[in-house]
């Protein structure tokens, strides 16, 4: 969308928020809206959390020298696409805005990734695989216990389990990909 059509289309949002405060009106609501609170911030950060996982599963399965960590690359686009669809169709009915973007810290990162090849970027891919699930766990656990929303507290405790099997996958991962990188270890998991 060209900059003029968005400016365009906020001054004509601005001016019918305008018209309906001047009339003594409310602005029309359908449904709750907490677009500031902590359940809006949880969806921005899941959605960004997984908007990353896709883009580096997509990075994993295409570099990774192990069939297992491709394979972990696949999962992670699979699960992530779909979990990130039905993020953001929570998000719709919620009336909670999300834009799914790589965080910057992510995006350094798969820029890293990707200057790498062989067992180096299979060991750094799953060391980052590991840090990002347990993060995600923690934000996810977090929500589910003191989440505010129903709805958004519910998804996320049915995200959970798919986030600690990714987790617990990534942990044996990254383990077995080490030990290749030890002096006598097979590289490849042969």
């Amino acid at each position: 969308m060209s900059r003029f059509r968005a400016s365009l289309m906020a001054l004509v949002a601005a001016g019918a928020v305008a018209v309906a405060t001047c009339a003594g009106a409310a602005p029309a609501r359908r449904g709750p809206r907490v677009a500031a609170g902590p359940d809006a911030q949880f969806l921005q950060q899941a959605a960004e959390l997984g908007t990353a996982e896709i883009a580096m599963g997509r990075l994993g399965r295409q570099r990774a020298l192990r069939a297992e960590v491709a394979q972990f690359g696949d999962m992670m686009v699979h699960d992530h696409s779909q979990g990130n669809q039905e993020l953001m169709q929570l998000a719709r009915s919620e009336r909670i805005p999300v834009v799914r973007r790589i965080p910057p810290e992510e995006a350094a990162m798969q820029a890293r990734l990707a200057r790498l090849s062989g067992p180096r970027f299979d060991q750094l891919y799953m060391e980052h695989m590991v840090n990002g699930h347990f993060k995600a766990v923690r934000l996810f656990q977090r929500e589910a216990r003191n989440g505010r929303d129903p709805e958004v507290r519910a998804w996320a405790e049915r995200q959970l389990p798919v986030l600690q099997e990714h987790l617990n996958i990534a942990l044996g991962l990254a383990q077995n990909v080490r030990a290749d990188a030890q002096p006598g270890g097979m590289p490849g998991g042969h």
